[in-house]
């Protein structure tokens, strides 16, 4: 007995097919193989396909043949911008389909889009030029513009979509930089672990290496604590921007709690933070507490410039 394919997932594999532009790659080369399945396996990426099905549906009801045909043409793009894993590219050309959309809805549809933008700006922008404009354009809750023009709907929601790409486009970028910062934290500490086996960091104070991966895997299980403590802290009732900002910093916090742990571990062993008790047990909860706050390491850092401060003012 055959299977019944649902008309949204038979119309976006219509749009899916013709042919790709120059640099696209093939469908079988490795590297697009490796990026696909790493997209593919993003929540973002479910999202995505989910709102363009839904976009898709409601492009089922338009009677207007060639509107229509525009919309599955660039319905189409957004598909193979998600199959090249491009997230940016396609959200764009689904904001701008959906705006384009727009020219062919009713007085009512238009009066309904207007007060949904006037109420989502109202919530999610802060104070801005582009609130301004927008305002300018649809009015504000409580002094609507009803006579808003299916051109003044595009370019506020125009506005409103770019504000949204700039606030990924900078989430983007923070997660390429604790990308980068983590893995040279994580190539880092493995340098010293291997310098500490070699005998190399005597005078620092980490002579064991047994005893320095041990600070780090306390310092790192102080800072997964952290991160699951902070994700226990309510985080579900942000919004999604604050969110990803969020996830990105908490992901960071293991590889940053065994580089705080370390640091604190090597004050503690040169004498710079003092300690009454020399146990390895003290040690290893310190740098637990290290890798939980890393406020305890700016704190002895602190100590140690503000110490440097008073005796270059006494000579």
């Amino acid at each position: 007995m055959s299977r019944k394919v649902p008309a949204n997932r038979v119309l976006l594999r219509k749009v899916s097919k013709g042919k790709r532009g120059p640099g696209r790659g093939t469908a079988g080369s490795p590297s697009r193989r490796y990026q696909c399945y790493v997209f593919r396996a993003a929540a973002g990426h479910r999202r995505l396909k989910a709102a363009l099905e839904e976009f898709l549906l409601d492009l089922q009801e338009k009677k207007a043949e060639p509107l229509k045909q525009e919309l599955q043409s660039t319905a189409g793009r957004i598909q193979m911008a998600m199959e090249d894993g491009d997230i940016d590219h396609a959200w764009a050309l689904l904001s701008h389909a959906r705006r384009e959309e727009m020219t062919g809805f009713d007085d009512n549809q238009r009066k309904v889009v207007a007060a949904q933008i006037r109420h989502e700006v109202g919530h999610k922008l802060a104070s801005g030029w582009r609130r301004s404009a927008i305002n300018e354009i649809v009015g504000t809750p409580s002094a609507p513009n009803e006579e808003a023009t299916v051109e003044g709907l595009r370019a506020a929601m125009k506005l409103r979509d770019e504000h949204y790409q700039n606030v990924y486009y900078k989430m983007g970028n923070l997660r390429d930089q604790l990308v980068l910062l983590g893995s040279a934290l994580f190539l880092l500490l493995g340098l010293l672990v291997i310098l500490s086996y070699k005998g190399a960091l005597g005078l620092l104070g980490l002579s064991h290496w047994s005893d320095l991966l041990a600070v780090m895997i306390l310092g790192a299980l102080g800072g997964s604590l952290s991160a699951v403590m902070s994700l226990w802290g309510g985080r579900t009732q942000a919004q999604i921007p604050e969110q990803l900002e969020t996830g990105a910093i908490t992901v960071s916090r293991p590889i940053v709690g065994a580089a705080a742990a370390v640091a604190a571990y090597m004050f503690l062993k040169v004498g710079i933070v003092p300690l009454k008790e020399s146990a390895g047990v003290e040690y290893l909860l310190i740098a637990f507490v290290a890798g939980f706050s890393e406020r305890f390491v700016l704190s002895a850092v602190g100590k140690v410039s503000a110490s440097d401060e008073g005796r270059s003012k006494q000579k």
